[in-house]
């Protein structure tokens, strides 16, 4: 029982997972969050107490009910809803398995279902939280499976009928009216003398599965075992996993500016071109790196401070271009591009000279995106033995490649060494402003109302200058005190836009927030503006390098007037400079291992594709074979090089007698030694194998003697198996010619249950035990009575 209490328990804690891994892949409030709190119900209810067991009625009763809740969802929503219509019937479906009786059949779909639920939430969410808790579900699963398969073995050895149909002698005594019952084993012994019992029982041995009475079935060895074959079978499936061809992804062949590589996606530090507010936080509070920086002035060669470099271009810290977004979605906090580039300007043509020379060496990134310090004047991308391109946007003068970075990159950017204003990002026509720019959103009327107080605009025509205005919405957010610094976005009126909720309630987020509000307000103010993210300072080391790192990341806001772009960040400057030292080396290891788990997850299982397959596995793989092959040949000539060289040194006796020959002498030796032990070592293998083969020949021949001796009981009647007979064939034959005596000695079943025996010992290899083997060896020598008696009969005058 204690068995059995094991393996509900484990078989609820599975289906309990599944339902949470479901609901947190979900994002929201859903059926599924239920399912833990109802598997605790179930497994006391149901499982241990039998008080709350569904009947087959009413299990299909809710079955048909279950499925009218999810043809429902299915028709009334779209393509989401009707995926979560079938993942709610899953859950539906476990909730009735679970408070029914599990019997093997409903275990197996209770372990279906819980499956089929971690599979519809891979496809819902893809962090690096979820492939942890695969990896628990799954090891959760294999122990699962492995205790169902061994109570079911349980009840096969333990059953009152044994493994072949007869009553095991130690758990049967007599009633006082007759008849057989089922009793405790050892009943009425002591301690002392129930353990040396169990010491004493011989172990039962049926198929595969051995049973010893003195041991118990849970033991450290099986979980030990179980653990250890779960994670072999999970570290073999990963290696299956990525060495599979990813043909679907993508070839990975470099890209072309007419495949418009700025609207792919950015998998790296939150920079996409369809950023989701809130999704930034998780990037500030990884101390990742993502690239270092060293900034040359290329006619001294001399290594610039990046601080001091960044103050010269007008800003306090360097701040490094990513993406660049204009279009905002209202109530769902989304911000997006503004739909195709017109065109891209190579920059890696004519590469100015005299120049101060950015250098930066970029960590591997599913993206295409250069990011730099600007304004820039030219770029030059280097891969090995690939032809790259660097392009910058008309609109936005966002910097690219022609070709994602998956295996890292190492690029040079261009700047003016004049001091050049931060606010000079482009030349000529790259300075147009455009319509998504000045758009404002006219849903947020209550922000559109505070930013022209704030900024004292009236009218179109009435109201201060551009460079005014935005300075004070900028004094608004940043230097009024109304508003704090936070990486705690949780919003407090979840029905609200999310940039109302934060102005207007919250009043504290991370610098997303601060850059989306103002950008918003700008617009209301008919100031041109848009949204920009990228990393902003850095840590900086001997030797002038700048290491850049996730929680470096930073959004800030470009804003048109005065003919040009104006950088502008609304963000405490030292808040957020305190929350990014707070995420460094005091806790930086626990941050690593948590964005090195999440990395690996979205770099392997997620965003896997065959370009980075190859990199990652063929190539090493085909070079790693390569330099074997090369090896072995090698060693070819190393080998026939050394047997020369021994032969010259055989052929001189004035060589033995000298260091190199008491070497060559000790390793010969040494080896002679070895090759003795191995002989010995395979002989003895060899001598218990061979013992462990005779043994067991001899076992089997001895189990299946009790036949042979039936054969030739009967031969002494005269009756012979012809050899197109089989032994069944044979049996029935004889009970239909000694029926009489078969029937006067009680023995009518004995021809056809010995020749059952015999089919299970001589094929099925189930030996039988003494109890068994002793009764059969009485029953027949009862037939040799009967027989010899009968024959006595005939001879009688």
């Amino acid at each position: 029982m204690q068995l059995t209490k094991w393996y509900q328990a484990s078989l609820c804690a599975t289906a309990a997972l599944a339902g949470f891994m479901l609901a947190i892949a979900e994002g929201k409030i859903a059926p599924q969050i239920l399912t833990p709190l109802l598997a605790v119900v179930a497994f006391v209810g149901t499982d241990r107490r039998g008080a709350l067991v569904l009947p087959p009625l009413w299990a299909n009763a809710c079955g048909f009910l279950a499925l009218c809740l999810a043809l429902a969802e299915f028709f009334g929503g779209g393509i989401e809803a009707r995926l979560l219509a079938g993942a709610h019937l899953l859950v539906y479906a476990s909730w009735i398995v679970l408070f029914q009786r599990k019997i093997p059949r409903l275990s197996w779909w209770l372990c279906a279902l819980s499956l089929l639920q971690v599979a519809v939430g891979a496809v819902l969410m893809r962090t690096g939280l979820y492939g942890a808790l695969v990896v628990l579900y799954f090891f959760l699963a294999v122990w699962t499976l492995s205790l169902f398969s061994l109570d079911q073995a349980r009840e096969r050895l333990q059953s009152p009928a044994g493994g072949d149909g007869e009553p095991r002698p130690d758990r049967v005594e007599r009633r006082r009216g007759g008849g057989l019952r089922l009793a405790p084993a050892w009943a009425g012994e002591g301690s002392l003398a129930l353990a040396a019992a169990r010491l004493r029982a011989a172990s039962q041995v049926q198929g595969t599965m051995q049973l010893d009475a003195h041991e118990r079935w849970l033991r450290l060895r099986f979980a030990a075992g179980t653990f250890l074959w779960a994670s072999l079978s999970l570290s073999v499936g990963l290696i299956f996993f990525l060495l599979t061809p990813r043909m679907w992804i993508g070839s990975g062949q470099p890209l072309g500016p007419e495949e418009n590589l700025p609207g792919r996606s950015i998998a790296v530090s939150g920079f996409s071109d369809n950023v989701q507010l809130g999704q930034f936080g998780q990037i500030l509070t990884s101390a990742r790196p993502v690239f270092q920086v060293r900034i040359l002035d290329e006619p001294s060669g001399e290594t610039l401070d990046p601080f001091a470099y960044a103050a010269r271009l007008g800003t306090d810290e360097p701040l490094f271009r990513g993406a660049v977004l204009s279009k905002y979605v209202p109530q769902s906090g989304r911000w997006e591009n503004a739909g195709r580039f017109e065109w891209h300007l190579r920059v890696d043509e004519d590469l100015p000279r005299g120049e101060v020379r950015q250098e930066f060496r970029l960590e591997p990134i599913e993206s295409s995106v250069l990011f730099a310090m600007h304004p820039i004047r030219g770029c030059r991308v280097f891969y090995a033995r690939r032809a790259v391109t660097a392009f910058q946007d008309v609109r936005t003068g966002r910097l690219f490649a022609s070709r994602e970075h998956d295996r890292g990159a190492r690029y040079d950017v261009y700047s003016p060494r004049d001091g050049a204003s931060a606010g000079e990002l482009y030349n000529g026509t790259q300075s147009r402003v455009h319509n998504v720019d000045r758009r404002a959103t006219p849903e947020l009327v209550e922000l559109a109302a505070l930013a022209r107080t704030v900024a004292g605009y009236t009218n179109e025509s009435t109201h201060p200058p551009p460079a005014e205005m935005a300075r004070r919405l900028v004094a608004h957010l940043r230097d009024s005190d109304q508003y704090r610094y936070s990486l705690d976005t949780t919003a407090v009126d979840p029905d609200s836009d999310p940039i109302d909720d934060f102005v207007f309630r919250r009043r504290a987020g991370h610098c997303e927030y601060f850059a989306s509000a103002l950008t918003l307000m700008l617009r209301a103010v008919d100031v041109p503006a848009r949204l920009v993210n990228g990393f902003k300072g850095g840590e900086l080391s001997e030797g002038g390098i700048l290491e850049v790192q996730r929680r470096h990341a930073h959004a800030w806001v470009e804003a048109y007037y005065d003919d040009r772009w104006h950088v502008l960040d609304p963000t405490p400057s030292a808040a957020r400079l305190a929350s990014v030292a707070e995420m460094g080396p005091g806790i930086r290891s626990l941050h690593d291992l948590v964005s090195a788990l999440s990395d690996a997850w979205s770099k392997y299982v997620v965003n896997m594709s065959l370009a980075q397959q190859r990199s990652d596995f063929y190539e090493p793989l085909h070079k790693s074979v390569t330099e074997l092959w090369e090896s072995l040949q090698g060693d070819r000539q190393n080998a026939a090089s050394l047997i020369a060289s021994t032969r010259r040194f055989l052929s001189s006796p004035r060589r033995w007698i000298s260091w190199q020959g008491g070497l060559l002498t000790f390793v010969l030796l040494l080896m002679l030694s070895g090759i003795v032990w191995l002989i010995r070592r395979a002989w003895r293998v060899a001598r218990y194998l061979w013992a462990r083969v005779r043994t067991a020949t001899v076992d089997r021949e001895r189990q299946v003697e009790f036949y042979e001796r039936f054969r030739r009981l009967c031969e002494r009647q005269g009756l012979v198996r012809a050899a197109p007979q089989t032994q069944r064939e044979f049996a029935e034959f004889v009970s239909s010619r000694l029926r009489p005596v078969l029937a006067a000695a009680a023995l009518e079943d004995l021809p056809e249950r010995l020749v059952e025996l015999f089919y299970r010992v001589r094929f099925g290899e189930q030996p039988l035990d003494r109890h068994s083997e002793s009764q059969l060896d009485r029953r027949l020598s009862d037939l040799e009575q009967a027989l010899a008696g009968a024959r006595a009969m005939q001879q009688a005058p």
